[in-house]
């Protein structure tokens, strides 16, 4: 299968491209270094792709592009309107998508499934779901073959500082002069190890399209309490320094939003392998960390 990635270069778009390029052609897209493709999507035209799509003989678009930092238009833009371009011309519409985006898209507390209404509480989340109401659009009227997965917090060894977990593992690196900045120990997330997701996206692309939307999770929630008491318990074992802890207690609701996966479970046969220790211990090690 010929696959292309766009934000290829980022955190989740690296990892899936190299778990992806064992058994299969990917090229990624995007306007950073290294990329196969050296685009920048806000720049490029729908003419521009369909020539990509057909030169290249692309099968599978898998659009991991976007900005967690959401500072000015041109982030917005490119977290909810760049598909549109693919969608625009007639070889797009012709190619199948599958389409990365978040669970910032709901509520940020209570049970969530695929039919909770979004309520976006960030720019982020906001632009992710016009994301996911413009795929929508073309898959009920245009019959494109798009499946929109909202992902919880994924958990890769090169994620940045400014996810809690990127903080958590840069602190790690500083040894003795580490420190870990959080709101309150009582934040929860569902954590979803790269690993996982990459196993069921394996299964995802090779099958035929069973429904439009699915939730991507752990399908539990551990306190950010929690987490840092198991990273003290790996460190310990190596008997490497803790990070000093800094909570601000913002005046603010705590995120206890809890996942449920049930449909996507039920439709791919698929249960998450990796527990958060495996993944911290992973994420560790491939940083060189321990």
């Amino acid at each position: 299968m010929n696959i292309l990635i766009t934000g290829g270069n980022g955190s989740i778009g690296a990892y899936l491209t190299k778990y992806l390029s064992a058994g299969h052609k990917v090229l990624t897209l995007s306007r950073g270094m290294g990329a196969d493709l050296r685009f920048d999507l806000l720049e490029i035209s729908d003419h521009q792709i369909a020539n990509i799509l057909e030169d290249k003989k692309i099968d599978l678009i898998i659009h991991c592009a976007g900005k967690i930092a959401v500072d000015n238009l041109d982030d917005f833009k490119l977290n909810s309107f760049v598909l549109n371009k693919f969608f625009i011309n007639e070889v797009g519409r012709k190619k199948r998508y599958i389409v990365i985006n978040s669970a910032a898209e709901y509520p940020r507390s209570g049970l969530i499934n695929e039919d909770t209404a979004p309520r976006p509480s960030t720019l982020y989340g906001e632009s992710k779901l016009l994301q996911t109401a413009l795929c929508y659009y073309y898959y009920s009227n245009f019959n494109i073959d798009v499946q929109v997965l909202r992902l919880s917090n994924v958990i890769t060894p090169s994620l940045p500082p400014r996810s809690f977990i990127g903080a958590v593992l840069k602190a790690v690196a500083e040894r003795e002069k580490g420190q870990v900045l959080i709101n309150s120990l009582e934040i929860e997330r569902d954590f979803l190890d790269i690993r996982d997701f990459c196993r069921l996206l394996g299964v995802i692309m090779v099958s035929p399209s069973k429904s439009f939307l699915y939730n991507i999770a752990s399908g539990s929630n551990i306190s950010y309490g929690e987490v840092l008491n198991k990273l003290k318990k790996i460190l310990q074992q190596y008997n490497l320094p803790n990070p000093e802890v800094l909570i601000e207690n913002k005046n603010e609701s705590l995120n206890k939003t809890a996942c449920d996966i049930s449909k996507v479970v039920k439709d791919y046969q698929w249960r998450p392998q990796y527990s958060l220790e495996d993944s911290l211990l992973w994420c560790l090690k491939e940083r060189n960390l321990l």
